[in-house]
């Protein structure tokens, strides 16, 4: 097993840096998705009506412990290489 400071100063021997992950920021494309997730909610409210009428049991988890962000504001690259991300979300909340 590797330690993460041995691992660091591997990486910066041969080259690589710690740089700033770029965003570009892309539009949404909520006109496509609404109809999609109006689909999903409907099939969804169904299954719990269902589950209920039968008698089972239900378990929600909840969405809070998820970032909107889900990729590293930091990370390891090459010489002469930048990493960039399609960033979706438009920095919206949760």
């Amino acid at each position: 097993m590797i330690k993460p400071k041995h691992l660091s100063k591997i990486l910066k021997f041969n080259g690589f840096k710690f740089k700033k992950v770029k965003t570009k920021n892309m539009p949404q494309k909520k006109d496509k998705l609404y109809k999609k997730y109006a689909d999903l909610t409907i099939e969804l409210r169904d299954k719990v009506n269902k589950i209920i009428k039968d008698g089972g049991h239900l378990i929600f988890a909840d969405e809070c412990v998820f970032k909107a962000r889900g990729y590293q504001k930091q990370a390891w690259s090459g010489p002469y290489e930048n990493i960039t991300v399609e960033d979706r979300t438009g920095k919206q909340p949760c």
